[in-house]
């Protein structure tokens, strides 16, 4: 399922299209992260590398890869052999990631649609009233369509009858069914539809990060190029879908929470945040609930001014941010320290 408005069949050699999801980071430097880090702390969602010479895209369910697939002039892999060349995409210089969080039932669908050739594929001058044709295709069970037009293209995602999710491959945030209807109403175009099997199931890719023969050390480029990010590629203001997969809870303490006063007295002993930026904004993630691109932003400017993580610290107990107390940046302020220690 890629993007290939107005054509009779899906065309193999450019990445597919996903909805859009929840969006943590968008357009950042990929030799900043891990995808094995990446994925657990997401959970559900999507990954996606982007680099002049090819592009990837992985989905995880519950911090396990289920699908990944990378794409290169003339090439396209798919699983485990598309994962190996993901990896390496990491410390391509040109390439940058962005991350989003889906819904399970999404995340359970796409690689199905992805890997298999649907099961029914019919012009539209061929049907009655679309809509009543989605109501017998639907039944028990999960249930994907794409919708092929002049217009332009669109994906619905079903559960035992229900529409999950509908997008377009132009705009990959989330329509109305009713959108789908009108595309279908002029009969010009083409219906695709896929029924995954009741015994279908995801398995779990396992992923081997590359060697450090294979990883150049670019912590001393990440330190003296501004990361800073232009208008175009800016993260996000906001989520773009409601209700998705919250991170895992902060773990219980015994003892009150010492004062963000406290944490801040410590020291990371100079460590600079462009050598532990994907560890740095994994943990933010984990803490932060409520709009943590604002400390990823933060993270982002320090590592352009070639700041210390007590830098960040300090920056972090003046940033103004909704929903989170000054326990919490405690918390985290302890939590990157530990990690800047190795602990």
């Amino acid at each position: 399922m890629t993007n290939t408005k107005g054509t009779d069949s899906p065309a193999r050699d450019t990445l597919p299209i996903a909805p859009a999801g929840n969006s943590l980071i968008d357009a950042f430097p990929a030799d900043a992260f891990r995808i094995t880090k990446l994925v657990k702390r997401v959970g559900t969602g999507k990954v996606e590398f982007r680099s002049d010479a090819a592009s990837g895209i992985v989905l995880s369910l519950d911090g396990d890869v289920i699908c990944a697939i990378y794409v290169a002039p003339g090439k396209r892999l798919e699983g485990k052999e598309a994962i190996n060349k993901i990896v390496l995409l990491e410390d391509e210089p040109t390439a940058t990631l962005s991350v989003s969080t889906l819904d399970d039932v999404v995340v359970r669908v796409l690689p199905f649609m992805w890997s298999n050739d649907p099961q029914h594929t019919m012009k539209l001058s061929w049907i009655g009233e679309f809509a009543e044709v989605l109501s017998d295709i639907g039944g028990d069970g999960q249930v994907a369509v794409h919708l092929t037009t002049p217009e332009r293209n669109a994906t619905a995602i079903f559960s035992n009858g229900e529409c999950q999710l509908a997008f377009t491959d132009d705009s990959p945030e989330p329509v109305e069914m009713a959108l789908l209807n009108d595309l279908a109403a002029p009969k010009k175009g083409v219906l695709r539809v896929w029924i995954l099997p009741p015994t279908h199931v995801s398995r779990p890719i396992a992923v081997e990060p590359a060697g450090p023969a294979t990883r150049p050390d670019r912590s001393a480029q990440r330190r003296t190029q501004p990361l800073a990010a232009s208008a175009a590629h800016a993260i996000p203001a906001a989520p773009a879908t409601p209700a998705l997969p919250a991170f895992p809870a902060l773990p219980a303490t015994t003892a009150a929470p010492a004062p963000i006063s406290h944490a801040l007295a410590g020291s990371s002993d100079g460590a600079p945040v462009s050598e532990h930026m994907g560890t740095l904004v994994a943990i933010a993630l984990q803490y932060i609930k409520v709009r943590p691109d604002v400390v990823i932003t933060m993270l982002q400017d320090c590592a352009g001014n070639d700041e210390t993580i007590d830098d960040a610290i300090n920056r972090l107990h003046d940033l103004p941010l909704r929903g989170a107390t000054p326990t919490h940046k405690a918390q985290l302020a302890r939590a990157w320290r530990s990690a800047a220690a190795g602990q």
